[in-house]
């Protein structure tokens, strides 16, 4: 498997890094039918969504792909002030290492849970997918931030209704 990081916009964030520690939770079973995980600064304008992250069931070689896009994963929560202002970059740089990386490990989880979801050879029902996504995205969140069990609601809360 192979992560590559298309990304321009987050500079000197180590996100292959990041995402390789990331992938350690995820039982190598999990991780057979994927060939890349693939982390872009946006979402395509062509994608029929706006989405944190996309999945591509496995090609004619059995291998499918993750893709992660961080204007959705945390670009929205940075400020919107001039980007060339020190403050600025230091508010958005506080903010992606305390939030945006354990938001961009849900979204991780989460797609890598549709390809798992779909390997156990189910008839894909989009509401199913979703939730055994969605479950299988915080089984790993957990492993990975354990002390977040607790603190996950709370931080949810602030990130959907963007408090900050």
């Amino acid at each position: 498997m192979k992560i590559i990081d298309q990304t321009k916009e987050y500079p000197g964030q180590k996100y292959i890094k990041f995402v390789n520690s990331l992938v350690g939770y995820v039982p190598e079973s999990d991780l057979t039918n994927i060939g890349t995980i693939n982390i872009y600064d946006k979402c395509p304008k062509h994608y029929p969504v706006i989405a944190q992250g996309a999945y591509w069931p496995p090609d004619n070689k059995g291998k499918g792909a993750v893709d992660i896009y961080l204007d959705q994963c945390f670009g929205h929560m940075l400020t919107f002030n001039d980007k060339s202002k020190i403050n600025s970059k230091i508010a958005d740089s506080l903010f992606v290492f305390l939030f945006g990386k354990k938001h961009l490990a849900h979204t991780l989880f989460h797609e890598i849970g549709h390809l798992v979801y779909e390997q156990k050879g189910q008839k894909v029902i989009k509401k199913e997918s979703e939730k055994f996504a969605e479950e299988y995205a915080l089984n790993l969140y957990y492993k990975a931030y354990p002390s977040q069990r607790n603190w996950y609601s709370f931080t949810n809360m602030i990130y959907k209704n963007n408090l900050f």
